[in-house]
């Protein structure tokens, strides 16, 4: 697998959820999560995770303004989440994952993150 956070990496998870951008003459841009990756391989890097219809949709290097929430996350703790090793909602719970910002997004994350099929993309890419 390429280096988690890089634009190949992204375009890897984006293309295994089926997702991209909105579909034409759709305005709304979904929820959006910033999940802060400070020891990414090549550097502290902000994703940009869209949530779409209630699944994920894609995600990518977040190179505009700050989402309206946003997690902290080691990149081993993201790897593990996305195969499904590490709850974000159990984390959350424990206290030991901290969002900030508006819960709709976080919500909207940690529901599309439940989804069998997501599971299942999730976990192949990040098995790679």
């Amino acid at each position: 697998m390429t280096s988690v956070g890089s634009p190949a990496w992204c375009t890897a998870v984006t293309a295994a959820l089926g997702g991209g951008g909105a579909p034409e003459g759709d305005a709304d841009p979904g929820s959006e999560l910033d999940v802060v990756v400070a020891d990414a391989p090549d550097g502290p890097v902000r994703l940009r995770w869209r949530v779409r219809d209630g699944r994920l949709a894609e995600v990518g290097v977040a190179a505009e303004a700050p989402a309206p929430a946003e997690v902290a996350l080691a990149a081993a703790d993201l790897l593990a989440v996305l195969r499904g090793e590490l709850d974000p909602a159990a984390g959350f719970m424990r206290g030991d994952i901290k969002p900030v910002g508006a819960a709709g997004p976080w919500l909207d994350w940690l529901a599309a993150l439940a989804d069998p099929a997501t599971r299942a993309a999730l976990a192949a890419v990040a098995s790679d």
